[in-house]
């Protein structure tokens, strides 16, 4: 992704993060908040198509190499259900996390926050339940990436390579509304992060989670209307049951660890 891409992808970050802010302000009441924020992230998705601002992004984006190795490492499993569990088993604080990989808001929140989380991750204090959803399949060209990139990450997560995977799908994110990542640069992205070729490959291409994340996602609509009723947006936080106001707090995740010290 070229400067001026990756500067447009920020402003419209930037934007949505600000109405999400206002969102906020409108009342104290925290689940009523979750669920404007929700609101909000589909409504400045639909505008950024819909308005055209993405009009010349048709072609997929051709630059996809791996980000940087992370200060703070931390294991990660693929489980059924679109999940990958990442951090310590026995980790005394566990979130659930529910993202899509096309976004533009969760972006956002992995630009903010991801430093912070690694580090709680890697400490053994957290467990984050990454729930890779394919809620934006429709606003991509071709419709699909969501799931696709989901697809892809899961396989990375089963081959050792998640984190860096992750990371490098949110800093090097598409733009909603226009071309995703092809296959082919999703598996070559997994060689080039140490993933196996040929069994990764094949996971990829197999789609080998699609249906898990397809089901993940009926499931996490149905969990998390329970928290925040009809409406739910990406990114959702979930720490025992009740949203986590993490846009806006780079320091969610540690924030969350020392209350739960403070608690014990």
């Amino acid at each position: 992704m070229g400067g001026a891409e990756r500067n447009a992808r920020k402003r419209r970050q930037q934007e949505a993060a600000k109405a999400v802010g206002k969102a906020r302000g409108a009342s104290g009441n925290s689940t009523r908040n979750a669920i404007v924020i929700g609101v909000v992230v589909v409504v400045v998705i639909g505008l950024a198509v819909i308005g055209g601002v993405l009009l010349n992004q048709k072609e997929a984006p051709t630059a996809l190499q791996p980000a940087a190795e992370s200060a703070s490492s931390y294991d990660a499993t693929v489980q059924s259900g679109g999940v990958v569990v990442a951090g310590a088993k026995d980790a005394p604080v566990t979130v659930e996390v529910y993202e899509d990989f096309l976004c533009p808001a969760c972006g956002m929140l992995f630009d903010q926050s991801h430093k912070d989380v690694e580090k709680a991750l890697a400490s053994g204090k957290l467990k984050a339940r990454f729930h890779l959803i394919n809620m934006l399949d429709s606003q991509s060209d071709p419709p699909g990436y969501s799931l696709e990139a989901a697809n892809a990450a899961s396989c990375a997560a089963e081959s050792g390579k998640f984190q860096r995977y992750y990371n490098t799908l949110f800093e090097k994110q598409p733009e909603e509304g226009g071309a995703g990542y092809t296959t082919d640069q999703l598996v070559e992205l997994g060689k080039k992060v140490g993933a196996p070729a040929d069994k990764f490959g094949r996971c990829v291409r197999r789609g080998t989670y699609k249906n898990d994340v397809q089901q993940g996602y009926q499931k996490a609509q149905q969990d998390l209307r329970k928290i925040y009723g009809d409406q739910f947006g990406t990114p959702s936080v979930v720490h025992n049951g009740r949203p986590v106001e993490a846009m806006g707090n780079p320091h969610w995740a540690s924030d969350l660890v020392a209350k739960s010290g403070k608690d014990s």
